[in-house]
C-alpha cells in the first residue's frame, strides 16, 4: 500500500508543479479513501465459504469498507486469493506460478491485475468476434444515409 501511496503522490506532483509533498499525501489519502475505502480486518471464519478462500478459519481477512469501490477491491482480492483464481466471465486460470499454493498471498498487486487484464481482454474478444460476425451477415445497401451538420451538407453528399 505505501508504494502505491508513493507512486500517487509523485504523479500528483509531476502533473501539478505546484503541490508540496504535504499536499500530495493528503490529497492522496483523500482520493484512496473516497474509492478504494479504508482497511478493516475481520475473522476469517465469517469469509470462508463459496468464494473458496484459502484462510483457515480465524486468519484476519482484509475488507475494504467505505469507499466508492471498495466491492470491486474486494471481489478482486478475493479471485486472487481464492484457491484455484480463474477470471469472472470465463473461468480462465492464472498461472500455477501465480496460484496462493504457490505463493501464499505474495504478489498480490500481479495476481490483481492479471484479474483485470485478463477479463479485459476477453471481453474484448468476445466483443471484436461478435462484431465481425454482425458486420458479416448484414447486407450493406449502396446507399448510406446518415446525419450532417448544414455547414459539411455538400461534402457529405459525395
Amino acid at each position: 500500500m505505501e508504494q502505491e501511496n508513493l507512486f500517487a503522490q509523485r504523479l500528483l506532483m509531476q502533473f501539478n508543479h505546484r503541490l508540496t509533498l504535504d499536499e500530495a499525501k493528503q490529497k492522496v489519502k483523500k482520493i484512496y479513501s473516497e474509492t478504494k475505502g479504508v482497511q478493516k480486518f475481520h475473522a476469517g471464519n465469517d469469509e470462508v465459504n463459496d468464494s473458496g478462500f484459502i484462510f483457515t478459519p480465524g486468519d484476519p481477512r482484509r475488507l475494504w469498507v467505505g469507499g466508492s469501490e471498495s466491492y470491486m477491491f474486494n471481489k478482486l482480492e478475493d479471485i486472487a486469493l481464492s484457491s484455484q483464481p480463474k477470471t469472472p466471465a470465463l473461468g480462465c486460470r492464472i498461472s500455477r506460478a501465480l496460484e496462493p499454493k504457490a505463493v501464499d498471498s505474495n504478489f498480490m498487486t500481479s495476481r490483481i491485475n492479471w484479474v483485470v487484464q485478463s477479463s479485459c481482454c476477453r471481453l474484448l474478444h468476445l466483443m471484436l468476434v461478435c462484431m465481425k460476425w454482425l458486420f458479416l451477415s448484414l447486407i450493406f445497401k449502396e446507399d448510406f444515409q446518415f446525419l450532417s451538420m448544414m455547414k459539411f451538407d455538400l461534402s457529405c453528399e459525395k
